[in-house]
């Protein structure tokens, strides 16, 4: 399924084929959601949200907003998890974050240690 959906009156042609590059962008903002924006409180969720805008290709992510309500998706997921696996040096399994889909630290405020083992050992997530 597309991220995006944008209703054209008629489609730009050359040649008599559809012109790509001249077709219009997705709006890249923040879809209206039931939770107001949060901003990053600190550098690990500063670092985390630059890794969803990038995935989810928008603008602003706060740190409470449910990936799947921004546009996610099983394949977003896995890119999402393999960047925050390399800045971090995380073990992160790609489950937590579909257990898992709002903002950036669980309760506590624990983030994890590099190369600790996240989700699945205790309570800890790091998502959620």
């Amino acid at each position: 399924m597309s991220a995006a959906f944008i209703f054209l009156e008629t489609l730009p042609l050359t040649n008599g084929k559809v012109d790509p590059n001249a077709l219009p962008r997705p709006d890249r903002a923040r879809p209206q959601l039931n939770q107001a924006y949060v901003q990053p409180r600190d550098e690990v969720e500063q670092k985390l949200t630059e890794i969803w805008t990038k995935v989810l290709g928008i603008d602003q992510v706060g740190i409470h907003d449910n990936f799947f309500d921004l546009g996610g998706h099983s394949l977003a997921a896995t890119r999402v998890v393999s960047q925050v696996i390399k800045k971090f040096q995380l073990e992160l399994p790609i489950q937590l974050l579909f257990q898992a889909p709002n903002g950036c630290r669980d309760g506590r405020g624990d983030y994890g240690k590099p190369g600790e083992k996240i989700g699945g050992f205790g309570n800890r997530s790091y998502f959620g």
